[in-house]
Parts: structure tokens; sequence; C-alpha cells
């Protein structure tokens, strides 16, 4: 032991002190988990990819487009569209039809289920409950 000389650096550590070099490359990235997780999910992202998003934007490209289909011309049928009144008459109905449906669901649902089954039995809780779950959703 007497022959082994080390010599000190200016942080304070000396050259036997250092710590190990790590292996960096393909086996190392491996072993985390989460590279791992990721490999896995990329299957997934691929049909995501293909089956949503690329259709998703290949149809804002068409509806840039002229009515058949050969020349690109911007915005200018959202600009048509959104003039006319008859678009906006159906947005209106629409808009009054969801609210509509959504307020008749959650008053009707609950008094036929307290007026067809009575307040004490067990299927009127039931329906109750389901008839409630349903306008709130399941949290």
């Amino acid at each position: 032991m007497a022959d082994i000389v080390q010599s000190w650096l200016p942080g304070g550590l000396s050259e036997t002190a250092k710590a190990p070099i790590r292996k960096r490359g393909l086996r190392r990235l491996m072993r985390r988990h989460s590279m791992i997780a990721f490999l896995m999910c990329l299957p997934l992202i691929a049909i995501v990819m293909g089956l949503i998003i690329y259709p998703a934007f290949y149809s804002i490209y068409l509806s840039m487009l002229n009515k058949a289909q050969t020349r690109f011309i911007g915005l200018s049928n959202f600009t048509y569209l959104l003039s006319r009144d008859v678009f906006w008459m159906v947005v209106r109905q629409s808009a009054i039809f969801a609210v509509s449906a959504v307020l008749f669901k959650a008053l009707i649902a609950p008094l036929l289920a307290g007026f067809s089954f009575g307040r004490n039995s067990k299927a009127a809780r039931a329906l109750h409950r389901a008839a409630l779950e349903a306008f709130h959703g399941a949290d």
C-alpha cells in the first residue's frame, strides 16, 4: 500500500475518487421505464395520427377548395357561410334544441321516477339515482 500515490486535484477530489464513467447508449436508455412505456405507446400514437389527425387536417384543406375542388380559395367559403341568414337561423335553432333537451331531461326524469313508483320503493330510488347520474354524469 505504500506504493500508491494519490494526486490531489484543485476541486478537492483525487483522481482515484472520481465517480465511475457511465456508459451511454441504447442499453442505458432502455433501462428507463418511461422510455419503454413510450415505445410501447408508439403503435397507438401512429394509429391516432393515421385515423384521426390526418383526416381532420385533410378535411380542413378540402373546405378551402372551390366547389369543383380544383382551386384553392382560402377562407372565402367560410365568409360566404357566415354572411348568410340561413346559417345563423340553423345555429340558433340548434342551440335552442340542445338547451331545451337538457332541461327537459333534467326535469322529467326525476319526476317520472318519483311519480311512477312512489318515494319509498327500491325501484323508485334506483330510477331516481339513474336519472340524476345520467344528467350529471359519473364523476
